[in-house]
């Protein structure tokens, strides 16, 4: 039996059926390189099993690669029969069929296929595929897998179907659903009836398992009295509907904005929405000249008075050469606070001839000014800019 524990490449190798020359000077034991008279019959990098002094006592089969100038075989492995004699100067060398042979190329087909046929892991330099690639693991590239990156880059969203109606007084009905959660897509089969609690508002959501290569999506409900307080989101789940019953019937479905605790309600768009908050946010954008664009809402209270009102924005780091990229802001007059009358979109004139408007910003605040002393008033304002 060939023993290819040393083997770790050269796994095919060249056969020629009218090889056979012999040493051109004496070799030692296992030696790594073999020099011949000639080996024509090979190109030089060619892989080529030999056998040394067949039918002899000393007869022995290496694996090794063909050189030239003088000509030889090196990085030589020795396989099967006396290795543990040299081989004098003139001992015949051939390309003679051996285990050797067939358990090279066992090993070589073996580094990346298993026994049934089937390929084990691939390492290869490129793969060109003309058809198509069924996945049933991830796809990794750089240490990442694709589903990451879809987790990174989009949020989770309904693809099709999930649409609850009415099918008679308490009872639903929704359409089969396929969803994106977490980087997973998945289905749930339609839903032909489902009784819901009179008086509740119901809350129903798609769960996603996984357990090993396994991935499951389930609908869960939680129901609240009407009225109150959205359920909190689990994790790995996505807000489909709620469905609002009163003592006898399904008075409405809600299937689009958010909740109460700001959870979307059937999600449809892959790209994660604009997010606004007081604190400031990186947009993603670009300014003409390579800098970041940052966004900041403003907002609170400022005492208008009959000149310049100062607001502070809270934004820190701007340099000499800071610059806004975009602003808009509106005002209730007369109102400590985020509640009751209208937001007035300044610059603002009144029929009166009292007016406000926004008169500069700077590396601080933003200055308002008027004509008339309104008073405590709510200001809010989205900032895009560059520092």
């Amino acid at each position: 039996m060939a023993n290819l524990t040393g083997l770790t490449t050269n796994f095919f190798p060249t056969a020629s059926e009218t090889y056979a020359n012999n040493l051109s000077s004496s070799i030692s034991a296992l030696a790594a390189t073999v020099p011949v008279n000639s080996a024509n019959e090979y190109t030089d990098g060619d892989v080529a099993t030999i056998t040394v002094d067949a039918g002899t006592s000393a007869e022995a089969t290496f694996t090794g690669v063909k050189a030239s100038t003088p000509a030889r075989f090196i990085n030589c492995i020795w396989t099967e029969g006396n290795l543990g004699v040299g081989h004098a100067s003139g001992a015949t060398v051939i390309d003679y069929d051996s285990a050797t042979h067939m358990s090279q190329v066992s090993k070589g087909i073996l580094q990346q296929h298993k026994q049934s046929g089937a390929h084990s892991n691939i390492t290869a330099d490129s793969i060109q595929v003309n058809g198509s690639i069924i996945v049933t693991g991830d796809v990794t590239e750089a240490g990442s897998t694709a589903r990451t990156f879809r987790t990174e880059v989009l949020q989770d969203f309904v693809v099709s179907g999930g649409v609850w109606s009415q099918l008679s007084a308490l009872n639903g009905q929704m359409t089969a659903v396929t969803a994106y959660i977490t980087g997973y897509r998945n289905s749930i089969v339609a839903v032909a009836s489902r009784a819901f609690t009179a008086s509740k508002d119901t809350y129903v959501d798609i769960l996603r398992t996984t357990v090993g290569a396994t991935t499951t999506f389930t609908l869960v409900y939680t129901e609240v009295a009407n009225g109150a307080a959205a359920p909190a989101l689990a994790a790995n789940s996505l807000r489909l509907a709620k469905v609002v019953t009163s003592g006898v019937a399904i008075t409405s479905v809600l299937q689009n904005g958010a909740d109460s605790l700001g959870n979307f309600i059937y999600p449809t768009k892959a790209v994660r929405p604009i997010s606004y908050s007081s604190t400031e946010t990186l947009t993603g954008n670009v300014w003409v000249d390579g800098r970041p664009v940052y966004r900041k809402v403003v907002r609170g209270q400022v005492n208008m008075v009959a000149g310049v009102a100062w607001i502070a924005h809270g934004i820190t780091g701007l340099t000499a050469q800071w610059e806004v990229v975009s602003f808009f802001a509106g005002m209730k007059y007369s109102a400590a606070s985020n509640s009751g009358g209208q937001i007035i979109f300044m610059a603002h004139r009144e029929s009166n001839g009292n007016w406000a408007h926004i008169d500069s910003i700077d590396q601080t605040s933003v200055a308002i000014s008027s004509s008339f002393a309104w008073g405590n008033s709510y200001f809010e304002a989205v900032m895009e800019y560059v520092k």
